[in-house]
């Protein structure tokens, strides 16, 4: 899954796309498509609730403060641009398969 996703390294901290599915029956990853890491979360778009659920998983799954991982660009859509601090590459593909939803 690793080089189908589109992770940079810039200033000590990773960029990884995020597309954000809303109002979903489970809080899950559900892979990569077209670069960005696919992930379904059950809260609504509405007053923010979608994107701080998502902050909060990928804090829980990365297993990092809150603090290290924020929305670059993207707070109105589902496609996301996530800075994370604290971890590699490496550390953020094996974290993340650890977490992937079955086929």
């Amino acid at each position: 899954m690793g080089k189908d996703l589109n992770l940079f390294e810039e200033d000590g901290a990773i960029l990884l796309s995020v597309r954000l599915q809303p109002n979903a029956k489970n809080n899950k990853i559900l892979g990569s498509h077209a670069g960005a890491l696919q992930i379904q979360v059950k809260e609504s778009p509405q007053k923010n609730q979608a994107n701080s659920k998502l902050l909060e998983l990928l804090a829980s799954w990365l297993n990092l403060d809150r603090q290290n991982i924020i929305i670059m660009t993207g707070h109105h859509s589902r496609n996301k641009k996530i800075r994370i601090t604290g971890l590699s590459c490496t550390q953020l593909l094996y974290s993340i398969a650890r977490y992937l939803a079955p086929n």
